[in-house]
């Protein structure tokens, strides 16, 4: 929480299993309260904010964070149902923002200017919608902007930047994937829907291909890397853009993989995050992919100037 500080409270998402009202696969946002040592949190504090039911147990997005507004953004992806993509009146499939401290009976509050303001029937808490799996984003620490990664279903991925503040976006999925229709799979009704800033498609036959959304470098110790984008690949590495909240348009834009990890070792990075440092961490869950065993799970990378 911003005032952590002052009330010590942090929040997690996780995917429910046996969590008394929610059935098992949702997705639960939890508050917990630290302990008296500030280094280790009070195991019964646990308090469950909300929960989203899924379809399948799949698409279940990942990142929780908070925004330069004090507010908690909160990611889902479609649960597995595409039809979720277009369904506003759910919080499944797009990006949600609350005020997750309780409030009297209610567990959390609805803060003014969400999507329900422009499109009455969408559900309070939904900011923008129309994602597949935005299983990571961040926002951009200087601008405010906000960075979505959004895995695809067979043809692409892509990544959404969003002017600080704006929201109320529609980013496309299930009528589009990407850049194309998607629902029918030509001649699809594209208005009022916000196209990626990035896409990169997989390559025929089918190659994996999933996007893990990351962050935009702001330390200290690479000036000239100020105001990149940088964000991974699953199965293809990291890459790096820059982009312009000005124009709209991006530059830059290439594979740092051949930089960041010479060895070609299967890293199969996760997450890319801002550290208290201000610098760029970025966390592998090991290698898992094509040749399994060749980095130990749970290891963390820092961004650093070759010398």
């Amino acid at each position: 929480h911003p005032d952590y500080d002052e009330n010590g409270l942090f929040y997690v998402h996780y995917n429910s299993s046996g969590v008394t009202g929610h059935p098992n696969g949702s997705a639960i946002i939890a508050e917990f309260k630290v302990s008296a040592d500030p280094d280790v949190a009070d195991g019964g504090s646990e308090r469950i904010v909300l929960g989203a039911p899924t379809t399948t147990g799949f698409h279940n997005g990942g990142t929780i964070t908070f925004g330069p507004d004090g507010m908690l953004y909160i990611a889902l992806g479609d649960g597995g149902s595409e039809p979720n993509g277009q369904d506003v009146t759910n919080v499944r499939a797009g990006i949600s923002r609350i005020d997750p401290v309780q409030s009297g009976a209610d567990p959390y509050t609805v803060p003014a200017g969400n999507l329900k303001e422009s499109v009455p029937s969408a559900a309070p808490e939904l900011w923008s919608y129309g994602l597949r799996n935005p299983y990571r984003f961040n926002f951009d620490a200087c601008t405010g902007d906000m960075y979505i990664g959004d895995v695809g279903q067979s043809t692409w991925e892509e990544i959404n930047v969003e002017p600080a503040g704006e929201g109320h976006r529609n980013y496309g999925w299930a009528t589009m994937e990407g850049p194309d229709c998607y629902q029918p799979a030509s001649g699809c009704d594209q208005s009022g829907i916000t196209l990626p800033t990035v896409s990169y498609d997989r390559p025929a036959p089918q190659e994996f291909r999933s996007v893990t959304g990351g962050a935009v470098y702001r330390g200290s110790a690479i000036p000239a890397l100020r105001g990149t984008y940088f964000y991974s690949d699953l199965y293809i590495g990291t890459s790096k853009f820059v982009y312009d909240p000005a124009t709209g348009d991006v530059s830059d834009h290439v594979s740092v993989e051949d930089q960041l990890n010479p060895a070609q070792t299967d890293q199969a990075l996760v997450a890319i995050q801002t550290g208290g440092d201000g610098e760029l961490y970025f966390v592998s869950r090991g290698g898992t992919n094509t040749n399994p065993g060749q980095v130990p799970p749970g290891v963390v990378y820092r961004l650093e100037a070759d010398q």
